[in-house]
């Protein structure tokens, strides 16, 4: 027979029924328990195999005595979970500021487009669960909810679809607070919703220097070098800076190197990696910081601090903003001086800070700068033609990242940004085309928000939140053209000067046809005077509420002294549906001091809290803890917030957008244990946006598009099914290959499956190790569906399904698949 351990729940085989006085002692946790009363009918579960049947059942009472047992217990133990924390770079508009008013209770609450930026989820050790006792009965209490006694309600997702009920695993310290059902949903407003009519499209506006390309392709000369754009070894030297980031735990560095100055503040160019832990919106919002070195490691090194003005996850570059450190700047390394044609065979010499910090002649100290040879080896282009990556023979090595690649007349030829480990090749490096780096400068718009506002007139009204990235502040105007008219929409045309012509213009000029306006918006940068580079353009947009289809197409224009002239550049038009209903938000949750203050009081009680989640649950066991703080950003001292694996697993789905925002939370209070911490199960999140509005839920119904996400939450349901899997990424990491793994993210949210584990055998590993000697960059997140079988057996305990990868079919933006690899 079976039973299990009251101190830690091992699960512990019995040759003999126990005698009633006689201790058992724990095989695992060693301690030593009463055995719980037995009956004298036989035991229903069939004999094993060369063994005996005769166990005995429990007693109806023994659970009550095994739960007062686990009341009892001490259990050892330190819990070490690091918060995952970063900085949102993007700005926001300042909530402190009047909020429009609003009639007979309406809002009008918009979905946000999803974020193209991969983050990568860091891994974390995971807590070690503590006993922690249970709740009792649910007295009621002011500014509370009463708990529900078991079995008289349940939890449920946006939907209204019941999740997985708690399951037997959870008999443990925690069983009491996971065995109530608990279902408090947010309230209700009247709300419009504006939503693309295709998850994969928003408005996407081409950037000024693509249109400057096009001029010089269509009858355009190339610029004469100008003078002084030759620098000598030493002043290539002291532009060049090592870059140092801090986001709470997460040490990175790199290298980098000035781009431009103006007296007060110089720009510096690195890779978007380099930085990414300052830029990467993940859960909480702790504090980052980024410091550039000039001179590093000499005596007259200059230390300065970093602002990130622009960032291109895509091409991995990103633009910094330095203060001046007293003194002179060194000569700049202007990508505007570049070759005017790369050709293979040219000679260059690559500059930066390999292995960091390691290489440093002294300790605790910045290193001195590395200096590197070689030549341009081949020119990597895109299925579209464009300059994808420049390929050279010599060696990068981590620390080479953001670093410049010259030539021999100290003109910019190109941005290292990664190299091939030595069990692959030796002697290939990559670098960035200088043109990407004067694509970020010239001033780019990214994904437009539509932030609600009212319902008034039969109109949905809307704030249109743009984020610019401006370094050298080109972008003059930024407008938004809506057509939400009947009949036929306004025909789009794409112009090669222009990306796409504004639509809707009547063939006079003077005037819109009918159903279409334009809505101006006006620029804000985040810092006064030049060189501040990232900021936001911001203004009104009403929608007809009788409005069928609606398009829309945002468009930017360049000051007139700009390179070129005054040039407009406009996105595709992008169809989007504007739908009214109940819109659930977050607006009855009250501070999060009601659950922090006297907690010790609050047991058995249900409390609807706002806070904010500073790192989600990492482990696969059945009860998970996640890190919350205030929205002042502090953590409770002795509190642990706990979900079921269940909740858990939707964390993996929940898109980087989502994370940073305040969190609408559903708490059932337990009491103190003996190891002195207070368990809080977290029924319900609440993810919540601008607008008060909730974006996401969780627990919720899975996307039945999602497969890839249903598997993960339950890969038992798919045992032994061949399925073919829509991954948003595959990112190609030598050190998964080697282990004979790949890694998949998710479509929802790209991030990576924490129950499955795709394995791919020697002969796939090695043809997606052709890839990279093909050009694909190590790291390098590529579109794909994958095609794997999943294994009939059940994962082990906390661990992973495995799949067994059988087809990869890499898939352009389109989602038309251009390679097979099986």
């Amino acid at each position: 027979m079976r039973i299990e351990c009251p101190y830690c729940s091992a699960r512990l085989r019995l040759d003999e029924p126990p005698d009633d006085d006689t201790p058992i002692k724990c095989t695992e946790c060693k301690k030593k328990f009463a055995p719980p009363e037995m009956d004298d009918e036989d035991d229903d579960r069939p004999a094993r195999k060369g063994g005996k049947k005769g166990g005995k059942k429990r007693k109806d009472d023994a659970e009550e005595k095994s739960n007062k047992t686990l009341q009892m217990a001490i259990a050892g133990g330190v819990v070490a979970v690091a918060a995952i924390v970063g900085i949102v770079v993007v700005v926001m508009m300042n909530s402190g500021g009047t909020k429009p008013a609003l009639k007979s209770g309406e809002v009008a609450v918009a979905t946000p487009p999803q974020q193209t930026t991969p983050p990568q989820p860091v891994q974390q050790p995971g807590p070690v669960q503590q006993p922690g006792a249970g709740t009792g009965e649910v007295p009621p209490g002011p500014k509370m909810l009463t708990g529900l006694p078991p079995g008289s309600g349940k939890v449920t997702g946006p939907t209204g679809q019941s999740p997985v009920q708690p399951q037997p695993e959870f008999l443990g310290p925690y069983a009491d607070l996971f065995r109530q059902p608990i279902d408090v949903p947010p309230k209700t407003v009247k709300a419009a919703s504006l939503r693309p009519t295709s998850a994969d499209l928003v408005p996407d506006v081409p950037t000024f220097h693509s249109l400057l390309l096009a001029r010089k392709t269509t009858g355009g000369t190339a610029p004469p070098t100008p003078k002084g754009a030759k620098l000598s070894l030493d002043e290539v030297k002291r532009a060049c800076a090592f870059i140092k980031v801090q986001a709470g735990d997460d040490v990175s560095s790199g290298s980098g190197f000035l781009i431009a100055q103006d007296g007060t503040a110089g720009l510096v160019a690195t890779n978007h990696h380099v930085i990414e832990a300052a830029t990467r919106p993940r859960f909480g919002s702790g504090k980052s910081s980024v410091t550039v070195v000039f001179n590093s490691g000499l005596a007259d090194e200059k230390v300065s601090k970093g602002a990130i003005v622009a960032y291109d996850p895509v091409a991995d570059l990103a633009v910094l903003r330095v203060e001046g450190a007293g003194g002179a700047w060194p000569k700049p390394i202007s990508p505007y001086n570049a070759l005017p044609k790369l050709t293979e065979g040219v000679d260059i010499q690559f500059w930066g800070f390999p292995l960091g910090a390691g290489l440093a002649s002294v300790r605790n100290k910045n290193p001195e700068i590395t200096l590197g040879k070689g030549s341009v080896s081949s020119l990597r282009y895109t299925a579209s033609g464009k300059l994808d990556r420049v390929q050279i023979s010599g060696t990068l090595n981590p620390g080479n990242s953001g670093g410049p690649l010259v030539d021999i007349d100290g003109r910019l030829v190109g941005i290292a940004v990664s190299g091939i480990k030595t069990e692959f090749a030796v002697g290939i490096g990559f670098a960035v085309p200088v043109n990407d780096l004067i694509a970020l400068l010239e001033g780019r718009l990214m994904n437009t928000v539509f932030v609600p506002l009212a319902l008034e007139g039969g109109r949905a009204k809307f704030l249109v939140f743009v984020p610019v990235m401006d370094p050298l502040d080109r972008v003059d105007t930024v407008f938004v053209r809506r057509w939400a008219g009947s009949g036929m929409p306004p025909e789009a045309v794409k112009d090669a000067l222009t990306g796409y012509k504004p639509f809707g213009i009547h063939k006079s000029g003077k005037s819109n046809l009918p159903g279409v306006d334009e809505f101006p918006l006006k620029k804000f940068l985040t810092e006064g005077g030049s060189a501040s580079g990232l900021g936001i353009a911001l203004g009104e947009m009403d929608v007809p509420l009788d409005a069928g289809e609606v398009l829309i197409q945002i468009a930017t224009q360049t000051f007139p002294t700009a390179p070129g002239g005054k040039m407009t550049a406009a996105s595709k038009p992008v169809g989007y549906t504007l739908s009214v209903g109940d819109q659930s938000v977050g607006a009855d949750a009250g501070p999060f001091t009601e659950l922090t203050t006297n907690p010790d009081g609050l047991a058995g009680k249900v409390l609807v809290v706002k806070g904010r989640v500073a790192a989600p649950p990492i482990t696969r066991e059945p009860v998970q803890e996640i890190i919350v703080v205030g929205m002042d950003g502090r953590r409770p001292d002795r509190m642990r917030f706990l979900v079921d694996r269940a909740a858990a697993t939707q964390f993996d789905e929940v898109i980087a957008e989502h994370q940073p925002h305040p969190v609408r939370l559903v708490c059932l209070v337990g009491q103190r244990g003996a190891d002195g911490f207070l368990p809080v199960r977290v029924a319900r999140l609440d993810f919540i946006g601008r607008g008060d509005g909730v974006v996401r839920t969780i627990p919720a119904a899975a996307d039945p598009a999602d497969e890839l996400a249903a598997l993960n939450r339950d890969a038992g349901k798919f045992a032994g099914k061949t399925m073919e899997l829509k991954a948003a990424t595959v990112p190609l990491h030598p050190q998964s290959l080697q282990a004979g793994e790949l890694a998949v993210l998710l479509p929802s949210s790209l991030q990576s499956p924490r129950n499955l584990a795709f394995k791919v055998s020697p002969a796939l590993r090695l043809r997606l190790v052709e890839l990279i000697e093909q050009g694909v960059q190590p790291g390098d997140a590529i579109r794909a569906k994958v095609t794997a079988v999943v294994s009939p057996q059940p994962a082990p305990p906390g661990g992973r399904t495995a799949l067994t990868v059988t087809k990869i079919e890499l898939t352009d933006r389109e989602g038309k698949v251009f390679r097979t690899i099986e």
